[in-house]
């Protein structure tokens, strides 16, 4: 990694803890990602929202940027995320998912209404 850190390279790890966090950035990464929050125990549903307090942890403990990323779809989680020290925040499906953006815009409206 030093070579590449020398030529310029910079390292994301995606991390599903703050253990795994700290050990990354041990390891000489230069940025964490929560992208794996909620994707690495077999036994649990992967939850609706995204792991806000696994930001915050992390900011505190990883000592290197955080970027907030997993299931971020409403403003109030960026606002939060950002808030709470996250260096970026991926909103991906949130914007990408024409399914999932459209399903969502539908949940809005008032009760489809009869013509005749």
């Amino acid at each position: 990694m030093d070579a590449a850190h020398t030529a310029g390279a910079v390292f994301m790890a995606d991390v599903d803890s703050v253990e795994a966090g700290i050990y990354a950035a041990g390891c000489g990464a230069d940025i964490v990602s929560t992208t794996l929050a909620g994707y690495t125990v077999r036994d649990l549903e992967v939850p609706d929202t995204p792991d806000i307090d696994l930001v915050a942890a992390l900011v505190h403990a990883a000592g290197i940027p955080v970027v907030a990323e997993g299931r971020y779809t409403r403003v109030t989680e960026v606002e939060r995320a950002v808030a709470l020290g996250a260096h970026a925040v991926v909103v991906g499906t949130a914007i990408s998912d024409p399914v999932r953006l459209t399903a969502r815009f539908a949940a809005a409206l008032p009760p489809r209404q009869e013509f005749r």
